[in-house]
């Protein structure tokens, strides 16, 4: 039984380790373009009611400065997505800068980053026209403000304002809000914030990896065996 114990533990740790192998990395991050052919702007109301403002919204495309680690971009996606997460500050395309990347739920809320995790694991690819990426960044807002499931973009702590904004091809600006709050299926990302005291903060992911998958599978294998055991 000790071994058993002493073999769950270590498998525990494992998984630990390999889920957040990239806490508090130093990294050059370039801003390279949005993904879609343009941003598109939307107005939105997160602090003040009586002062909306017009935000571009969209996803990023990013790369790794020379010189950075890049030992965590062992992701699905290529080149790396991102999304912002913070409405008070700015970047540029085509400029560098430092950040370090972060575990998500050391920066944002956890409940956040759940529901967020849910909106990404959804989607079905990472495939976007300019509306439906504006759209997919306005949600992402919407979670880190309003954190949990469901959630809609028209009350809150953050709301769209529908009347501004060039968003013109989406008809439900709610459409992955509502696909996120029915997804059931399994969460496939790990989250990451690119956290920066004088820069936008962005949020990255990657794919689960099978090493730590297979570890936490190794660890429920083992307590359920345990338990068995005990019985």
């Amino acid at each position: 039984m000790k071994n058993i114990k002493s073999i769950i533990a270590a498998l525990s740790l494992a998984a630990m380790f390999g889920m957040s192998s990239a806490h508090a990395t130093p990294v050059k991050i370039k801003f390279d373009s949005f993904t879609a052919s343009s941003a598109k702007t939307v107005k939105v109301d997160y602090s003040d009611p009586s002062a909306p403002k017009t935000v571009s919204a969209g996803m990023f495309n990013l790369s790794v400065a020379p010189g950075s680690d890049s030992s965590w971009l062992d992701m699905a996606n290529s080149p790396i997505f991102a999304f912002c997460v913070e409405l008070t500050q700015n970047i540029s395309i085509g400029s560098t800068y430092d950040f370090n990347l972060e575990k998500a739920e050391d920066v944002l809320n956890p409940n956040s980053v759940a529901s967020i995790n849910r909106l990404l694991s959804s989607l079905s690819d990472f495939s976007f026209t300019s509306d439906q990426s504006a759209v997919l960044q306005a949600s992402i807002w919407e979670l880190v403000y309003d954190q949990v499931l469901p959630s809609d973009l028209n009350s809150g702590n953050f709301e769209v304002v529908t009347s501004g904004g060039n968003v013109s091809a989406v008809t439900d600006f709610n459409q992955y809000l509502n696909a996120a709050n029915s997804y059931t299926g399994e969460l496939k990302y790990e989250l990451f914030v690119l956290q920066s005291a004088g820069n936008q903060d962005q949020l990255v992911w990657r794919a689960v990896s099978a090493p730590s998958a297979f570890a936490l599978f190794l660890v429920m294998a083992g307590l359920v065996f345990v338990r068995a055991r005990k019985a």
